[in-house]
């Protein structure tokens, strides 16, 4: 088929969008680059977010232990004080059942006034009750247990108050819950000797640790983490999923203990004074208090701070960061890297384009070039070089293939009439319909070229002298037909077969030629073949 390229044409090919293809093919092997840079920087985010939380998280920790060892030694110095009274000296040295009354009194004024206190009391050195204040509660009066009320009491912290051998010492029970299932419960005991220490008495005070354990939770509150305070046995002393902060559930139940909740983590802890574990279920970051070692005795020396079992007697102070709220600090991460990387790949992508646009505009117009310089400007069919391109080819291929062609060569009847009646615009357009004309019969792989002024030349591969002859035919019809009454133009018209009128690419084109000259010759409008010619 004949290949045209008019101005009107060239224009549309010039304003055409440049396809996408290359952009799909180059910009996602640029993004690439950026794109693992923006991961990289992601990571590095993630990483210094994460020890920054690792950081806060051991400060909130720290706060928290102070927080425990700032309550316990501020209800310590109760005890302490209690013993130096007056009046339990003067029974100790003689004991008069109603000195116990004056004891009394001061044991209720102390729980009144003592914000925390729960019950004090007054033993012999065999653990019986000589005096008992009990707290009932918010706003009501301390109640003196009667004489009938008194019990004898023996666990393993009184046992070790009554071992004691020397003033001073002071005693810390284990949290213990209340009866009423309500509250938790800290005592604080030492004992008391007579000046020649024939006699010896207790005394014990009950603290509410709720509010000392509250403080620890509220010291890392500031924090992501959750608080939790838990004794040696993995028992959660406070954590906010209990109702009033403070747990002492089932052993066997894991809501309440790590132990069985968490074996793996709280092995960690268990072993561990200070540090940090990461699992799935979230960042503990923990260390370890031991009240004992923190208090000092009545007489402030650090050696008699003492209790039951005092080598076990330890708390894991922990901060626990879900493993959720990791998660969201490292998408937090991406999401920043991602904000940071759109308006980069947008860039990216824009210079991509735009660069693309460029190289394929000048390929385009590359092609343009290309295309004119192989194209009659006036008709817009291929000139004499691009046709003696494609025949050299159809030479080649048919020479290989052992086909044929045909090489018809057309010569305008009349033409020079009209130009010089109606001028050379005229005669311009009857090149471009006759133009027009031949592009429109010619088939798929056919060339049309102009090779003069109003010379022109068809290659059709594979056709023989009768395909050859209904193409001229037809032509010639419709040249004689576009012509006017007054100004009628013709066509004379030579073929030329391969390989039978010429054996290469020359030849093959003189024969046609001159096949057309002897049409001419025939008188005009006229068809003539080569091999009929008698020209050698």
């Amino acid at each position: 088929m004949s290949e045209r390229l008019h101005p009107q044409e060239a224009a549309r090919a010039r304003q055409t969008p440049v396809p996408w293809g290359d952009f799909w093919r180059v910009f996602p092997l640029l993004a690439l680059v950026p794109i693992g840079i923006l991961w990289l920087y992601a990571d590095w985010i993630s990483e210094r977010r994460y020890g920054d939380l690792l950081r806060a998280e051991r400060i909130a920790v720290s706060m928290q232990v102070a927080a425990v060892s700032r309550g316990l030694r501020d209800v310590s110095v109760g005890v302490c004080t209690l013993a130096e009274q007056n009046e339990l000296g003067a029974y100790l040295e003689s004991p008069d059942p109603k000195m116990l009354a004056a004891i009394a009194n001061e044991y209720r004024s102390v729980a009144r006034h003592g914000a925390l206190v729960s019950d004090v009391h007054l033993l012999d050195k065999s653990g019986s009750q000589l005096v008992h204040v009990l707290r009932m509660g918010a706003g009501e009066e301390p109640r003196v247990m009667s004489t009938d009320e008194l019990q004898q009491l023996s666990d393993a912290f009184y046992d070790d108050v009554a071992s004691a051998k020397r003033t001073g010492e002071l005693f810390v029970s284990p949290l213990k819950r209340d009866a009423d299932g309500k509250g938790v419960t800290i005592r604080f005991g030492t004992p008391v000797f007579s000046e020649d220490g024939g006699d010896k008495a207790m005394v014990v005070i009950g603290y509410n640790a709720a509010p000392i354990l509250d403080s620890a939770a509220a010291a890392g509150a500031a924090s992501l983490g959750v608080p939790i305070i838990m004794d040696s046995d993995g028992m959660l002393l406070i954590t906010p999923d209990i109702d009033g902060g403070i747990g002492f559930g089932d052993p066997a139940d894991p809501a309440h203990g790590l132990a069985l909740g968490l074996p793996d983590e709280w092995r960690t802890m268990a072993n561990t004074d200070i540090g940090s574990v990461r699992t799935e279920a979230g960042l503990f970051t923990f260390e370890a208090y031991r009240p004992l070692a923190d208090l000092k005795g009545c007489e402030g020396d650090p050696a008699n701070a003492a209790g039951a079992d005092g080598e076990r007697y330890r708390w894991v102070v922990a901060s626990h960061v879900p493993d959720p709220v990791l998660d969201d600090i490292r998408e937090d991460a991406y999401i920043t890297a991602a904000a940071i990387g759109a308006p980069i790949l947008l860039l990216l992508a824009v210079a991509t384009r735009t660069v693309g646009v460029i190289v394929g505009n000048r390929r385009i117009y590359r092609a343009e070039l290309e295309a004119m310089a192989r194209r009659d400007a006036l008709t817009g069919l291929a000139n004499r070089i691009a046709f003696e391109e494609a025949l050299t080819e159809a030479c080649q291929r048919a020479e290989d293939e052992a086909t044929r062609f045909a090489v018809i060569f057309m010569d305008l009847d009349g033409f020079k009439g009209v130009n010089d009646a109606l001028g050379h615009f005229a005669g311009d357009l009857v090149l471009r319909r006759i133009a027009r004309l031949l592009s429109e019969n010619c088939r798929d792989g056919d060339t049309a070229a102009r090779v003069g002024g109003d010379e022109f030349v068809v290659l059709m591969p594979g056709a023989d002298h009768q395909g050859a002859h209904g193409f001229a035919e037809r032509v010639k019809d419709r040249v004689i037909a576009a012509g006017s009454p007054e100004r009628p133009i013709g066509v004379s018209i030579g073929i030329a077969i391969w390989p039978d009128d010429g054996g290469d690419a020359e030849t093959i084109v003189v024969r046609a030629d001159q096949a057309m000259y002897e049409a001419k010759r025939a008188g005009k409008n006229t068809i003539r073949h080569a091999s009929a010619t008698g020209v050698a």
